[in-house]
C-alpha cells in the first residue's frame, strides 16, 4: 500500500479547497445573471454539501494515518520479540561457559591427583628397589652395582613417564582454559547482540511514537485548518448570494411599474399588472 506523506495529504486538501473556491466563484457568476433567488440557494447548499463531504474525506485520510502508525506499532513489537530471543541465546551462551568452565577446572584438579598419585608411586618405587639394591650389595657385592644401575633406569623410566603425563595433564588443562576463553568470547558477542538489538528496538519504539504523533498532529491540524476554511468559503459564498438577492430586490423596487401599464376607466375598477 502506497504511503501518504503529510505534506502531500495537506496538498490534496489544498486543491479540494481551491476546488471548493472555484464552486463558489461560479456560483458568485451564476446569481450576477441568473435573477431566480431560489436557484442560487440551492447552489449554496450544494456548496456547503460538497464543503462537508471534504471533511469527511480528510477524515477518512487522518484514520488511515492511524492505521499506519498501529503497523509502526507492530514493527516495534516485532523487535521487542527479536531482542527477546538474543537475551535467551546470551542466557544459554552464559550456561555453556559456566559448564565448560567446571568442566576445566574437574580436568585440572583430576590430572593433578593422577599425576601426583604416579609421581608417589614411582618414588616409592624408587624407594623400594634402592633398598633391595643395598640389600643386595649386602649379599653380593657384584650384583650390587647392575641393580642399583637396573633400580635407578626403571626409577628415571617411570619418573619420566610420570612426567610425561603430568605434561599431558597441564596441556589438557591448557584445552579446557582455551574452551573456556572461547566460550567467554561467544558470550561476549552474544551480549554484544542483545545490546545492539535492545538499542535498534528502543530506535523502532522512539520512531513508531514519533510518527504517531506526526500523524496525529499534522491530521488534527489539517483538518481543522480545511474545516474553517471550507466553513469561511461557505459563509461568504452564502453572504454573497444574499447580498445578491437584496441588490436584485432594490433594483426591482428602483424600477417599479412603467407609466403605459397603469390604466383606469371610468365605471370600471381592475389592478395594474406587476412588473
Amino acid at each position: 500500500m502506497a504511503r501518504v506523506t503529510g505534506a502531500e495529504l495537506l496538498r490534496q486538501l489544498r486543491a479540494e479547497a481551491d476546488r471548493v473556491a472555484g464552486i463558489a466563484d461560479r456560483l458568485r457568476e451564476a446569481v450576477t445573471t441568473v435573477a431566480d433567488p431560489t436557484a442560487a440557494e440551492a447552489e449554496v447548499e450544494a456548496v456547503r454539501a460538497a464543503a462537508e463531504q471534504r471533511a469527511t474525506t480528510a477524515e477518512s485520510r487522518a484514520a488511515t494515518a492511524e492505521q499506519r502508525a498501529a503497523e509502526a506499532e507492530s514493527f516495534r513489537a516485532d523487535a521487542d520479540a527479536a531482542a527477546e530471543e538474543m537475551s535467551e541465546l546470551l542466557a544459554a551462551a552464559q550456561a555453556r561457559t559456566a559448564q565448560a568452565e567446571a568442566d576445566r577446572d574437574t580436568g585440572i584438579d583430576q590430572a593433578r591427583q593422577d599425576a601426583q598419585a604416579r609421581i608417589a608411586a614411582a618414588q616409592a618405587e624408587c624407594d623400594a628397589a634402592v633398598e633391595q639394591a643395598r640389600s643386595d650389595a649386602e649379599a653380593a657385592q657384584a650384583d650390587r652395582d647392575a641393580a642399583i644401575s637396573q633400580a635407578r633406569a626403571n626409577a628415571d623410566r617411570r619418573v619420566s613417564a610420570a612426567e610425561a603425563e603430568r605434561d599431558q595433564a597441564r596441556q589438557a588443562a591448557a584445552d579446557a582454559a582455551e574452551q573456556a576463553r572461547q566460550a567467554h568470547q561467544e558470550a561476549i558477542r552474544a551480549q554484544a547482540a542483545e545490546h545492539a538489538a535492545r538499542a535498534e528496538a528502543d530506535r523502532a519504539r522512539t520512531d513508531g511514537e514519533r510518527i504517531l504523533a506526526e500523524f496525529r498532529a499534522e491530521a488534527a491540524r489539517e483538518r481543522d485548518e480545511l474545516r474553517a476554511d471550507l466553513r469561511a468559503r461557505a459563509e461568504r459564498a452564502e453572504h454573497d448570494a444574499d447580498t445578491y438577492r437584496a441588490e436584485l430586490a432594490r433594483i426591482r423596487e428602483t424600477a417599479g411599474p412603467s407609466p403605459g401599464q397603469v390604466t383606469s376607466t371610468p365605471g370600471r375598477s381592475g389592478t395594474a399588472p406587476s412588473g
